[in-house]
């Protein structure tokens, strides 16, 4: 049955990426693999997401150096995102776009969100009324336009402050970056590692002046054990909270 099939590559897809996330690459590729077979037996009617489940598969197809195998895959999902038609087929374009963005393709993450905003058809953007009276939400493709805005601007501000020296606010640039990153990406991976990044240069910095850096480390402490929790990193993710929770429990040190 069409349904079944649509289950089960949903779940099959969330495994991947999140297999993929901690390392296992090629149970992810498994996974993956079940989840493309599935979207091609409903692609006539559900093209969108067929694309996504090709890009889920690239992502895990690169993780692994197979990277001619994974712009094959990309290369057939992107004309099946030409006209999503729906709101559903628009967020499952939309994720297509933010999971390109994590394969570092920004150009055509980019590309596929500029088009999807201008092609999407008023009537099937599912707009709501905000809670200002007269503003309306923003479509699927206007949002994730946006994410993928903050994330170059949170990119550029790292960039500039890498070599400066400054931990404190290169930390807290690699905060915002692993902020954005989590926003704009279904693969959360590269939000991890910025999340770490934050909290290595806090950690920098707290070795200089401990006092005026413990509320920063404390905040990014937390932030990579939300992280890490979410992708699977059960162990890193206690350990990170605990550190945060002994800190908050000392007072002006």
């Amino acid at each position: 049955m069409w349904w079944w099939d649509v289950l089960r590559a949903g779940s099959r897809e969330r495994w991947a990426v999140r297999l993929s996330a901690v390392g296992e690459a090629r149970t992810a590729l498994l996974y993956a693999d079940q989840a493309v077979a599935a979207r091609r037996r409903s692609a006539d009617r559900r093209p969108a997401a067929l694309a996504k489940a090709l890009v889920v598969r690239a992502g895990c197809l690169q993780a692994r150096g197979r990277q001619a195998e994974a712009d094959r895959d990309v290369a057939e999902a992107l004309p099946l995102t030409v006209d999503p038609g729906t709101p559903a087929a628009a967020r499952t374009v939309a994720i297509t776009a933010s999971l390109l963005n994590d394969m570092g393709r920004t150009d055509e993450a980019t590309a596929l969100a500029d088009r999807l905003a201008a092609t999407l058809p008023a009537s099937a953007t599912l707009l709501q009324n905000g809670p200002v009276p007269g503003r309306r939400a923003p479509t699927p493709a206007a949002a994730y336009q946006a994410d993928l805005k903050a994330v170059r601007v949170a990119e550029t501000r790292v960039g500039s402050l890498r070599h400066s020296g400054d931990s404190r606010e290169l930390g807290r640039a690699w905060g915002e970056l692993a902020r954005a990153r989590w926003q704009a990406g279904s693969r959360r991976n590269e939000a991890l590692r910025a999340a770490r990044e934050a909290l290595a240069e806090t950690r920098r910095w707290s070795q200089v002046d401990p006092d005026a850096a413990r509320e920063d480390l404390i905040v990014h402490l937390r932030l990579f054990a939300e992280y890490a929790a979410a992708i699977g990193l059960g162990s890193d993710s206690r350990e990170a909270a605990a550190e945060a929770d002994r800190l908050a429990r000392v007072p002006g040190r």
